[in-house]
C-alpha cells in the first residue's frame, strides 16, 4: 500500500499522516504565529510609578490680599497629596505670583527631598531684599520650616500703584547646589539693559550673565543638566499680531549655555513653552506650541547628540511645565485644558498620558515644581481638587 504523505516513526509502531491533514496542522501552526506576533507587539503593562517618591506641586490663591500659596507632595500612584507648607497670613511668603501676575518655574523641587523658591514679603521697599530659600521635606510628623540660602536684591519688574512687585523670576538650581540661574530685568536699583539671565555661584561672586536675543523677548523656562554643566533656556519673542516682528521668529527656541567655556548656542528652534532634561543627559523635552501665541499641544524630545527629534507626542491642552521621574521612566507634565489644571503622568516607555490629579480653574493657580522623595513615604490627605482621574 502507497502512503499518502511523510511516514514518521512513533512508539506505537509506524504513523502515517496525510498531505490533507499537514496542511491543515501547518494552518493551524500559521494561525498560532501569527496570534503571537501580534500579542508579542502589544506593550505590555507600564510598571507602577515608584512608590517612594512624590511630585511637589504648588497651588496659589491669587484671589486672596496678598495671595497664598500652599506646597503639597503628590503620590504619583494614588493622586493623593498631603500639604507640607502655607503661606503665612502676614510675613515672608512664597514669590510665585505677585502683582496679578503668574510664572511657572519660580520654584524648584530637587532631588532627593529640596524644594527651593524665593522668599519675601508681600510688598517691598526698591532697597529690598528676597530670599533664595531652601525647604527639606520632611517625612510624617516632621517640622517644616525654610533655610536662608542666599539675599538677592529685587531683579524682576517694577513696583506697582499698590507697592507691590512682580518679583517672582524662573528659578534654577544646579543638581549640586554649586549655581544658580534667574531671569532678571534690574539687580536692585540698577536696571538692566534688557531681559538676562543670572547665572550665580552659590560660593563666591562669579557671575555670568546671558542675555537675551533682544528687548522684545523673554524666557519661559530654564534647566540645568545632571551633571550641571549646560543650562537650557527657552525663549520667545514678545508681541501680538500687530506688534510682533516676524523677523525676530527664527531666534525662538531652546538654547545651550556651556557654563565651562561660556558660550550659547541656539539648539533647536521651536516655540516652546516649557523644557526638561532626560537623567541621562542625552536629549531633551520640549513642549512646543505650534505657534508664538497657542498653547503647547506637542512634547517634543531631541536628541543632544545630533540634534533630531527622537520622539513626539501630543497631549489634550497646553503643556506648561515638564520633569521627568529620577530613574527617567516617567515624565510628569502639567497641563492647562479647558477649565481645569492637570498633573498627567506618561510612561516613557509607551505614549499614553493619564491624569493622576486635577485642580479645577477655580481653585487656584497649579504649579509642577518636581520630584522628591521623601525620608519615607508620605501619607494620603484631601487636597484642593480631585484625585486622580
Amino acid at each position: 500500500m502507497k502512503a499518502s504523505g511523510p511516514m514518521t516513526e512513533g512508539r506505537a509502531g509506524p504513523v502515517r499522516i496525510s498531505v490533507r491533514g499537514m496542511r491543515a496542522a501547518n494552518s493551524v501552526n500559521i494561525l498560532l504565529c501569527l496570534a503571537a506576533l501580534l500579542l508579542s507587539g502589544v506593550s505590555a503593562p507600564a510598571a507602577a510609578p515608584p512608590a517612594d517618591s512624590r511630585l511637589a506641586i504648588a497651588v496659589t490663591q491669587p484671589t486672596e490680599r496678598p495671595p497664598v500659596t500652599a506646597l503639597y507632595l503628590l503620590d504619583p500612584q494614588s493622586g493623593a497629596a498631603t500639604e507640607s507648607y502655607r503661606d503665612p497670613k502676614a510675613g515672608l511668603r512664597l514669590l510665585v505670583k505677585m502683582a496679578g501676575s503668574d510664572l511657572l518655574g519660580a520654584a524648584e523641587a530637587l532631588l532627593p527631598s529640596d524644594i527651593y523658591a524665593l522668599l519675601g514679603p508681600a510688598a517691598a521697599d526698591p532697597g529690598a531684599l528676597d530670599s533664595l530659600s531652601l525647604l527639606r521635606v520632611p517625612g510624617p510628623g516632621g517640622q517644616v520650616s525654610w533655610k536662608r540660602v542666599a539675599d538677592l536684591p529685587l531683579c524682576f519688574s517694577e513696583a506697582s500703584p499698590y507697592g507691590m512687585w512682580n518679583r517672582a523670576p524662573l528659578l534654577a538650581v544646579s543638581p549640586d547646589r554649586s549655581r544658580i540661574a534667574i531671569t532678571a530685568v534690574r539687580i536692585g536699583e540698577k536696571v538692566l539693559a534688557g531681559p538676562t539671565i543670572r547665572v550665580l555661584s552659590m560660593y563666591n561672586d562669579q557671575e555670568w550673565q546671558l542675555p537675551l536675543p533682544g528687548k522684545d523677548f523673554r524666557a519661559v523656562d530654564l534647566a540645568w543638566s545632571a551633571d550641571g554643566t549646560q543650562l537650557a533656556y527657552a525663549v520667545l519673542p514678545l508681541g501680538d499680531e500687530h506688534t510682533l516682528d516676524a523677523s525676530r521668529l527664527p531666534e525662538a527656541g531652546v538654547y545651550l549655555a556651556d557654563i565651562q567655556n561660556r558660550t550659547v548656542r541656539l539648539f533647536h528652534h521651536c516655540y516652546p513653552a516649557a523644557v526638561a532634561w532626560a537623567p541621562k543627559g542625552d536629549r531633551l523635552s520640549i513642549a512646543v506650541q505650534a505657534d508664538v501665541w497657542s498653547g503647547a499641544g506637542i512634547i517634543r524630545s531631541v536628541s543632544l547628540t545630533n540634534g533630531k527629534r527622537t520622539e513626539e507626542f501630543s497631549v489634550a491642552g497646553a503643556a506648561q511645565a515638564l520633569a521627568y521621574s529620577p530613574d527617567g521612566r516617567w515624565l510628569a507634565i502639567q497641563v492647562a485644558e479647558t477649565g481645569s489644571q492637570t498633573v498627567q503622568l506618561r510612561a516613557t516607555s509607551d505614549g499614553w498620558a493619564r491624569a493622576i490629579y486635577r485642580l479645577p480653574a477655580g481653585d487656584g493657580r497649579l504649579v509642577l515644581l518636581g520630584w522628591v522623595r521623601p525620608p519615607r513615604a508620605a501619607g494620603a490627605a484631601a487636597t484642593p481638587g480631585s484625585g486622580h482621574d
